[in-house]
Order: structure tokens, then sequence, then C-alpha cells
């Protein structure tokens, strides 16, 4: 499903102004998400608003002039731009070079919703979409299987579980999901054997422990902004396999000046700000070069974003989708989910995305300039060919929320790669615990402090041994306690209780039980006297509350 079939898609260039009213309303739905203030967070505005694009088609009246102002689109050049947008979405659905890069439309529409046919042919031919007639009253769950898997294979398993059941119910009549995948090396990849930890200044404090890229004798495309100190570093992916000396995908880093914080820098940006801060940068050499490895995953709602931007309409039962199904009444947007993930390390960064709408129907130092990002910061993976931001971010702790996922193509910091992985199984311990009961560790470099600590103990999983794992087994002579034993290979046939070890009249040093202890076989009773190898074995604390109440009263008779 995730082939794409861009046959009525114009060959034109997007122009200018696509790529000024698209960075326009990035900025502005990034603007509006409600983000912490102690969090990292990443987004796609590219996925995002292929998205509203695809809402946008179906809608009429108010709902579309709405839809189109999120995209910046007027009714004087809307048509126009939606040229440019399904061009630009054309040309994300296919590699560049040694750039990996998918994009793809799917939509999810049930068997009763009556779909105008012309909607469904503009979304397949211009966009390049898949559609699916489905059941959404009876087959939710096989759905939601379904569109998820679609996602994992579009984003290479970066997002993971997009739709739950949540999102549907019995009055949805389709789903809008859209998604974007990017993957590239950098043109100039970082040495692993130069990655360091350092300290990151957070906004609550130092941060110990990050790890930081480095590249000797930098040169980069650079600018400082000798007004605010704001700094910009571009991080080139490969041109490799393209006829062109300019890259067509790049990470920007932007960090604030030194009397301004993140928030103040985000609540200052805008297209005009970002595109003269990426305009201005030039090669230039650097006396040093910091940059934390970080992965990051966000997933909102968007349902208060787009509200907040002026689509309100979409989400009302009084809105117009006449242009998308033949009965529009009371057909509305319920729900608008966003997914983003973007891992960024020495050799290069790994992204994905995916935007799903569920529609409904209602009733259902030096001389040199120093680039070190050891503060927060925002980020940008931006299309230089188009100029217009894929994904944007903000790193405030480059190690929250750390991915873990890809670690063949993460390298670890040189001082923990020569830490040899330490594995402890059950056969490491004494045989007469019950190694059944005692689950594997595995302990990696991640578990090891610096390389002159102590291995961290608390990663080795504390064993108790209980009466659970004492077993009595069937004897053929007079019991004695010497036959209780701990014994991991054999099943044990019986519990016992108090009456299976003590006549009532106890009074003399001998044992009455019932013999043999298999509930199998026929029963009987018999005495045996205690011996000295009994006695012993009563100090041990063997964990059966019988043995002790034993204890008590020999100690009493002798």
């Amino acid at each position: 499903m995730g082939n794409m079939n861009f046959s009525g898609a114009s060959a034109r260039t997007p122009s200018s102004l696509f790529s000024n009213v698209t960075t326009d309303s990035a900025l502005k739905i990034y603007s509006h998400v409600p983000i912490a203030l102690d969090e990292n967070f990443v987004m796609s505005s590219a996925s995002i608003q292929s998205g509203v694009g695809l809402l946008g088609r179906g809608a009429e009246g108010e709902s579309l002039v709405q839809s189109r102002g999120v995209l910046g689109w007027g009714a004087d050049n809307a048509a126009d731009l939606r040229d440019d947008s399904a061009t630009f979405q054309k040309v994300l659905a296919g590699d560049r070079g040694e750039i990996i890069s998918k994009h793809a439309n799917g939509v999810w529409v049930d068997d009763n919703a009556n779909l105008r046919p012309d909607y469904k042919s503009q979304l397949i031919r211009e966009l390049g979409a898949v559609a699916k007639s489905v059941d959404f009253q009876s087959g939710a769950a096989g759905i939601i299987a379904d569109v998820n898997e679609w996602v994992e294979q579009n984003t290479n398993d970066l997002i993971k579980g997009l739709i739950s059941s949540r999102m549907l119910d019995a009055s949805t009549m389709m789903l809008l999901v859209n998604t974007l995948y990017l993957k590239g090396k950098f043109e100039k990849q970082f040495n692993k054997r130069l990655t360091r930890n350092g300290r990151f200044q957070g906004i609550h404090g130092v941060i110990p422990g990050v790890p930081f890229m480095s590249v000797q004798s930098p040169r980069f495309p650079y600018y400082e902004d000798p007004q605010t100190g704001r700094k910009v570093i571009e991080l080139e992916l490969t041109k490799s396999g393209l006829d062109t000396h300019i890259s067509p995908v790049s990470l920007f880093i932007f960090l604030p000046g030194p009397n301004e914080s993140l928030s103040s820098f985000e609540s200052n940006l805008n297209q005009d700000v970002l595109t003269s801060l990426i305009g201005s940068v030039e090669k230039t050499n650097l006396g040093a070069l910091k940059i934390p490895k970080f992965s990051i995953g966000s997933q909102f709602l968007l349902n208060e974003t787009l509200q907040k931007i002026g689509m309100t309409d979409a989400f009302n039962p009084s809105a117009d989708f006449s242009k998308m199904v033949l009965n529009a009444a009371m057909v509305y947007v319920s729900q608008v989910i966003h997914a983003a993930n973007i891992t960024v390390n020495e050799a290069g960064i790994e992204a994905g995305a995916a935007t799903a709408f569920s529609v409904t129907r209602s009733g259902g130092s030096g001389s040199l300039a120093q680039f070190e990002a050891d503060k927060p910061f925002f980020f940008a993976v931006y299309d230089n060919e188009h100029k217009v931001p894929l994904f944007t971010g903000r790193v405030v702790n480059p190690n929250q929320g750390s991915d873990k996922r890809n670690k063949e193509t993460i390298p670890e910091v040189e001082s923990q790669a020569s830490v040899p992985t330490v594995v402890l199984s059950a056969s490491d311990l004494p045989e007469t615990i019950d190694q059944r009961s005692i689950p594997t560790t595995v302990l990696s470099s991640d578990d090891l402090g610096e390389p002159t600590k102590k291995l961290d103990q608390t990663a080795i999983p504390t064993v108790s041994v209980s009466s659970d794992d004492l077993e009595i087994p069937t004897v053929k002579r007079p019991f004695s306690f010497s036959d209780i034993e701990i014994s991991p290979d054999a099943e044990r046939q019986f519990v016992p209780n108090d009456n299976d070890f003590f006549g009532p009249d106890f009074d003399q040093a001998s044992l009455t039980h019932q013999f043999p202890f298999n509930a199998n076989q026929p029963r009987k009773e018999v005495t045996t006297p205690l011996e000295a190898s009994d006695l012993q074995m009563l100090k041990e604390p063997l964990g059966f509350s019988v043995v002790r109440w034993f204890r008590s009263i020999f100690s009493r008779s002798r």
C-alpha cells in the first residue's frame, strides 16, 4: 500500500511563494503546540501540512477557507499553491541521491461513506494516495492493525501505534493518514572516536554525561548575529549521487543569544528570522565544534493547535465536506494525531513522522568562532531545494528520552566501547537454588558508570529462596530431616503440613509422619526416633513453620 502514483502531478518547480507561505505555516503550527518548557520536542510540519491538504480537498465554504488558511493559501493563489504542494510531495516521495526519502498518503473509507469519485480520484492521481474500503463498525480492530502496520512500513518502524481504539467508533467514516520518512548521512561525518561525554547547561542546571560529537579542524557553514549573539550552524546531508554543489537537505542548529532563553528565541521566530539566519551561513573555520547526540520522539493531539490558528469549522458538526462525501450533513473531524521521531548521531540523521485525521459523522574561544551546542537549542531539518522546513524541534536535555532502538547505527561513546558485555544467567548461581525461578540478566556498558567506577550492583537481581524452592521426595526408609533437600530437577510430589510430621500427643524425641509422601499411594503412620543428623538439621532455617514449632517443643521436652 506504500507505492505512490503521481500520474497527474505537475512537473513545475514549486515557487518562492510556496516556500514562504509553507515556512510561515510551519512556524505558526510549531508556536501553537503546547510544549513543556523542560521537555524535548519534535514535529514534522511537512506531514501535518500534507494531512491538512488531504482534508482541504474535500472541504467547501468556510471549512475550505480555514483549511487553506492553516497552509497560508488565499483564494487568489490556492490553485497554484495546490499544484506546488503536489509537486513537493512527489519530490519527498523519492530518494535524492543517497538521501532516503519516503512520503505517503493513505485513506481508509467506510463502506457506507459514499465517497465522491472525483475526491478519491484527486487523492490517487495528484497525491499518490492509496485507498481502502473498510467497515469501521465491525472491523475496527483489524483496521487499527492495518493502519499502524502501514505507518510503520512507511516510517521504517520509527512511528509505532499511531492509531488506537480511542480514535475510532461506530460513527467513524474515514481515516486520512500521511507519513514522512528521511534518512541521510552527513556530508562531513563525525568521528565516533572523538565523541566524549560532557556537560550540558540544562534549564534546571548542569546535565552531566552527555555524549558530544566533534571534528578536528572543523569548517562548516556558520553564522553569528553580531547584534543578538545568536548562532546557527548547518550540517549538510550527503550530495553523493547528485549533480549539485548544494545539499538538498540539511540539519540546522540554532543557539539563542547569551542573554536569551530558548523559549524567548522560539517566541520571536518567524519566517523572516528563520530564512535570514539560514541564508547568512558561510563556510567558516571554527575553533571548536560540539554537537550532542540526541534521539527524540513526540506524539500529541492537534485538535486544539489547529483550532487556535483558525481551523475551527472542521471540528464542528456544521463543517462542510460536501466535496468529500455525497451526504455531508453532520460530517466533521473528531481527532487529529501527530507523531514524530528523530535521531542524530555521528553518521547522520534519521527522522519519521505521521499525521492522522479521523473523520466522523455526528452521533457516533580564541580568534576562531566556536559553536558548542551545550545549552538548549532549536533545530530544523530543512529542505534547501524548496526552502521549507521538514522537521522542527527543540533540545533541552540530550539524554532525555534517548532511543535505543537502533544501536547498530548509533555508535556508543568510545570510553564505554571497550567495556565488554557481561551476561549472568541462572547457571552462574549455586546449584542448590531452583534455577527455573531466576531470570537471565544481561548487563551491558549502559549499566556501567565511568571506567574507573565499580559495577553497578543494582542491576543484579536479588534472589529469594522460600519454601516453594524445597522438595520432599518419596522415601523408602524411616524418615529423617536429612531427607529434606533442595532439588532443582525433580517435581515436588507433596506439600507437608503439621499432621504429616507430628502426632497429637508428642512427648518424646521421635517423629510420627505419614509414609510414603506420595499422595497417590496408600499411606500409613510411622514413628521414627530422632538422630544426631536430625538435630543438626533443626538448626537450619528451612522456612517451614512446622519445623520452627517442632524446635520449640523439642527444646522444652529436653
